[in-house]
């Protein structure tokens, strides 16, 4: 849709400027039932209120001027929150040392600290229990895991 590439470029442009360049696109939704266009954004560091607001205006004064969506139409820009699955390397450099819940392709799930991130894969570290005799044995064990083979990855909240 021409829209989402217009927009695309807009942004694009922003996140060279000063003060957003640790900004990033991580989806555009367009849903032509509802007219909602949702921005999902993130950043290397701190995604912050005020930065949503200026790229919602920017956005909203492109939508105005040139009717690509219409008139009448919803925008939301934010972050992709929590309950949403991360899609980028850049937003699983960003949570390094954090507890993920992965699913693989074939549904298998894994679930542990993310301690690296590649070009092509992610590593996580768990803790494994094994009983022999009357004791537990713990340890540590890490799982490299292909960027091609996650069919989706959470980040575990914790209270």
């Amino acid at each position: 849709m021409r829209a989402i590439q217009e927009i695309t470029k807009l942004l694009e442009a922003k996140f060279l400027e000063s003060g957003f360049e640790d900004c990033f696109i991580v989806d555009i939704v367009h849903n032509e039932n509802s007219n909602k266009l949702d921005i999902f954004i993130d950043s290397d560091s701190k995604l912050d209120l005020e930065k949503c607001r200026v790229v919602s205006r920017m956005i909203e004064a492109y939508l105005d001027e040139s009717l690509v969506i219409g008139e009448k139409y919803k925008l939301e820009v934010s972050s992709p929150g929590l309950d949403k699955p991360i899609q980028l390397v850049r937003q699983y450099k960003k949570n390094i040392g954090r507890e993920l819940k992965v699913t693989l392709n074939d549904d298998t799930k894994h679930k542990g600290k993310l301690i690296s991130v590649k070009d092509d894969s992610i590593t996580i570290e768990f803790e494994t229990k094994q009983k022999i005799k009357k004791k537990t044995i713990r340890s540590i064990e890490q799982k490299n895991i292909l960027l091609a083979d996650i069919k989706q990855t959470f980040v575990v909240v914790k209270f």
